[in-house]
């Protein structure tokens, strides 16, 4: 699919109405990845021809293809569009505070997190010091005859086979074994 200012056009009104710019290029059609093809193009383009204050350097505009004077109208439609959008929207949640409270709470929380937003505590009472049942059952089986002073020695024995064999380094059992195998 070529980008044309019909599908320019399609994307702005989707994205107007808050669609995300992704959704919005699906529902005409376009990949992802086309999508996201034309946007980084588009930008690399804008950053290209325009000066350190953001404004296009006709010369350079002059200049360009209209494959790529449209990506470059595609990018820049997409950050127009998707903040006409957000107002929009944010604009119908002002327009409910005064029938709903939530409305300007909403507003104050999303503005201001640090001074509004709902702080969601844990408080902890209890100090756990047992181990869950199923965590115990676990660690039953895999030590089965293992006396429970002695577990710690296999854990480490254990983990330090493991990390020899991370490392390359076969621990001493499985040396004896190799040697036998040959």
């Amino acid at each position: 699919m070529k980008l044309n200012e019909v599908i320019i056009e399609e994307i702005s009104k989707k994205l107007k109405a808050g669609i995300y710019a992704k959704v919005a290029a699906r529902a005409e059609g376009i990949t992802e990845r086309t999508f996201q093809r034309w946007k980084s193009e588009g930008k690399a383009i804008l950053e290209r021809i325009t000066n350190k204050d953001g404004e296009i350097i006709d010369k350079e505009w002059e200049k360009l293809t209209h494959p790529e004077k449209l990506k470059c109208h595609f990018c820049q439609s997409l950050d127009r569009s998707d903040a006409e959008g957000e107002t929009v929207l944010v604009a119908s949640i002002y327009s409910h505070i005064k029938d709903d409270w939530r409305a300007a709470e909403l507003i104050l929380s999303r503005k201001w997190p640090e001074r509004w937003a709902k702080k969601e505590y844990l408080h902890v009472d209890q100090e756990t010091i047992e181990k869950p049942d199923e965590l115990q059952e676990i660690e039953d089986d895999i030590f089965e005859g293992i006396p429970e002073s002695k577990r710690g020695a296999v854990i480490k024995e254990m983990t330090e086979a493991i990390e020899g064999a991370r490392d390359g380094k076969a621990g001493g059992k499985a040396k004896e074994k190799s040697k036998t195998a040959s």
